[in-house]
């Protein structure tokens, strides 16, 4: 008896070491599986970038001047249209908007510190001030952070991309950004065909080349079932050569 209960003490530390050791080597391969499985996502959407251009085209994309028509739902058979022109420059923009009727022309401009914006009549000269609060400014940053493909890209090429399988026939994504959880769908050849964002659903048609990026010359954004925008771009300028004072607040108000 005393012989099998000293055999029992010797053997227990080395059975302890051994469950601790699998213990270990189960979790290192579940962590070790975990970065793999994350490896594999990011470069499954990578492809993506590569689609639109690469990501240094993207990276070298800091400035762009887009022109577009924006068909806005009112009600199920009606809706505005609007001119606009979106100039982005690092943390600059200006947006210059003109409605269908051309009755009104306005202009809002921020130029990395303060937010400025004007509204001019038809038949006017006179350049009317317009609200300029934060308030303002936030509903301005959200319209330039989704006016087409671009910003979308920017800011998934500095987040980090989760595989989620299939819909239908493109490929899921959850992309994890500074703004939230996004989720993207890719199409066979790695182009963004739709983008959720909380309630919002941003879709994508009509690829083009625009200098060394592929982009979508059309977006439609949903709530729900619902329609409520349409924009149809007629132009993406990519790097341009903006005039000196095109983000100055004296040159809005001329």
């Amino acid at each position: 008896m005393k012989k099998l209960t000293h055999t029992l003490f010797a053997v227990a530390p080395v059975v302890i070491w051994l469950l601790i050791s699998f213990s270990g080597s189960d979790a290192h391969s579940q962590e070790q599986a975990r970065i793999d499985a994350q490896i594999d996502a990011q470069s499954a959407f990578e492809k993506s970038f590569d689609a639109h251009g690469g990501r240094a085209a993207i990276a070298r994309a800091a400035s762009y001047r887009v022109e577009a028509v924006r068909l806005m739902t009112t009600f199920p058979t009606e809706f505005i249209e609007r001119r606009l022109t979106l100039s982005v420059d690092g943390e600059k923009f200006r947006r210059d908007s003109l409605d269908s009727s051309g009755e009104i022309a306005r202009a809002e401009m921020f130029d990395g510190l303060r937010l400025d914006a004007v509204s001019r009549p038809k038949g006017d000269d006179t350049n009317y001030s317009l609200r300029s609060d934060d308030g303002r400014l936030r509903a301005l940053r959200s319209n330039v952070d989704t006016f087409g493909l671009l910003p979308f890209l920017r800011t998934c090429a500095g987040s980090v991309a989760i595989a989620e399988g299939r819909a239908g026939a493109l490929d899921k994504f959850r992309i994890t950004t500074d703004k939230g959880d996004w989720i993207v769908y890719t199409d066979h050849a790695g182009l963004i065909r739709r983008v959720e964002i909380n309630d919002k659903v941003f879709q994508f048609a009509d690829y083009r080349e625009s200098g060394e990026l592929l982009l979508p010359f059309i977006e439609r954004m949903s709530i729900g079932e619902g329609l409520v925008y349409e924009l149809i771009f007629s132009k993406i300028e990519i790097n341009p050569d903006f005039p000196r004072d095109h983000f100055d607040s004296d040159t809005l108000r001329r």
